[in-house]
This record gives C-alpha cells, structure tokens and sequence, in this order.
C-alpha cells in the first residue's frame, strides 16, 4: 500500500543565493503541529505544540489532499533565522525508508518517491519560518507500518538544519 505524506509548502521554485555563513538559526523545534488554542478546528495548525521525533499516525487531524478531505496528522517544522540576504532560499531534502506519494491539498504526484526536495524562502534578513506538513490516515501491513524520515536543509549549499522523524502508522489487522 503507498503512503501519502503532504508537504504544505509556503513557496517554492525561487533560485538559491546568498551567504550561507551569515544565516543564524535559532529556536528550531520538530514535532507535532497544533491550532492556536483560540482555533477551533483541526485543519489549521499555527505552530508545533509538542516537540517528538515519533509521530503516531492518528487521523485526528483534518486535511485535503489532491482535493479531497481526508483524517491526517498534522507535524512539521518552525524556527527563527537572521542574517539572511536578498533572495536567500531554505533548500529542504526528504530522505525515506518507504516510497511515499507527496503532494499538496490541490494535487497529488503519482509518482512514489524515496526522495523529495522543496524549498522555502526566506523573505525578510530576519524572520519566522512555520512549515506545516501532514501524513494521510492510513492502515497498513506490519512491515510497512513504520517508516523514516530524514530532512536536511542547506542555504546556498551550506547545510543549516537536520532533523528525523519515524512515523507509525495503524496497523491493518486481517
């Protein structure tokens, strides 16, 4: 069974330059994804809420994907940066242990991928990234049921950031 994990890009397809050694990283956190206590729905997180490494794929989150809602769980990345110059860009790696179907709320890739790569720029010389991501709800075999991930993001070809999650997905009994 393939897996689909959704990547909610802030921008993408803008070129790298800039000074990697001038950019600071500050405050990064990786886990899960929540609303403001204010909202009241799952389909908007503002901001990770739990740093984990695991995240348990629950469906407790509410997500579209290649158009069509579906129960997900929210998860991603946020930190602070500074020092970044004109047209900076935050190129993101995907690596995984499992083929895995990306796309967005509008659109799915029909191709299943071990590898993917986005990119976020970084539009102010300090500012806030927020990157909300999701895995679709999905019951799978037992020797499927977990999988990898390792992200490395670089500016300017200067790696800035590495962080790992392993997501656990329900296992299908037969």
């Amino acid at each position: 069974m393939r897996r689909f994990v959704i990547l909610n890009i802030l921008a993408a397809c803008c070129a790298l330059s800039g000074v990697a050694e001038a950019i600071e990283i500050k405050n990064f956190k990786s886990g899960l994804a929540c609303p403001d206590a204010s909202s009241d729905s799952a389909t908007n997180p503002k901001h990770i809420c739990l740093e984990v490494t695991t995240v348990h794929i629950t469906g407790q989150g509410r997500c579209s994907y290649d158009g069509i809602k579906r129960p997900c769980t929210w998860f991603g990345f946020e930190f602070d940066y500074s020092g970044a110059t004109a047209n900076d860009v935050l190129s993101c790696v995907v690596a995984t242990n499992e083929a895995v179907n990306y796309g967005t709320p509008d659109s799915a890739d029909a191709r299943a991928l071990k590898s993917y790569e986005y990119e976020l720029p970084l539009e102010d010389k300090n500012g806030h990234i927020f990157n909300p991501q999701y895995a679709i709800l999905q019951y799978l075999s037992e020797n499927t049921a977990i999988m990898d991930e390792k992200t490395v993001c670089s500016v300017d070809d200067q790696q800035v950031i590495q962080f790992e999650f392993r997501f656990v997905y329900p296992v299908l009994i037969e």
